[in-house]
């Protein structure tokens, strides 16, 4: 595109528009009816500035040919959890080109990618598994009758009005004195069932 033929910012914006609704150049070039080198030149400016404005040829070129946005693209495909200014920092190891981290993202926006990164696990090795299993079964509240006896005893006190801490004391000792030689014998004798279904369950949720 010569410099005396600079194309309109409508044009520009349009371009844009249609690359980002992921049109073809081929598709786009019959659309707005401009030689497939202006529609490409367009979107590049774009993609490497980030806004619609026509670039001065008298200063500096791009620091980013198309070659070097395809290799971007290509290093996420392979590694999709690294991230822009890591990839900032190999192109300016490889090429000498220093460039923002801004930039690398909005080529990996146009190349489809729009720059989330795939969720972090922690790894646990099996040793730890074993260990984290053998510290939570006893710790359990699923295996802990007395955890049940405490949610009942708050039950009971929300039933209450108290407004000192005294007050809040003697309704906790009265749910307490309340809770009935069945109550914890149902709860113990519950424990083999619940054991049935917490041990498969690998420590996740049951219905306890």
């Amino acid at each position: 595109m010569s410099q005396g033929k600079k194309a309109s910012l409508e044009l520009r914006n349009l371009i844009v528009k249609l690359k980002g609704e992921k049109k073809s150049y081929s598709e786009i070039v019959k659309i707005v009816r401009k030689p497939r080198s202006t529609v490409q030149t367009i979107y590049r400016n774009y993609v490497m500035h980030g806004n619609m404005l026509n670039k001065s040829r008298c200063g500096h070129p791009h620091k980013l040919s198309d070659r070097d946005a395809r290799a971007i693209v290509r290093k996420v495909k392979k590694n999709p959890k690294i991230s822009a200014p890591k990839l900032a920092d190999q192109i300016a190891t490889a090429n000498g080109k220093k460039v923002h981290p801004e930039t690398v993202r909005r080529i990996l926006r146009s190349g489809g990618y729009n720059g989330r990164v795939s969720s972090r696990k922690l790894f646990i090795s099996s040793v730890n598994q074993q260990k984290r299993l053998h510290f939570a079964s006893p710790h359990s509240p699923d295996l802990n009758p007395i955890e049940h006896l405490w949610e009942e005893v708050d039950r009971r006190v929300r039933q209450q009005a108290t407004s000192s801490k005294e007050t809040l004391r003697k309704a906790i000792k009265l749910a307490w004195a309340q809770i009935s030689p069945e109550t914890t014998r149902n709860l113990v004798m519950s424990m083999p069932n619940r054991m049935q279904v917490v041990i498969p369950s690998k420590e996740g949720p049951t219905k306890y």
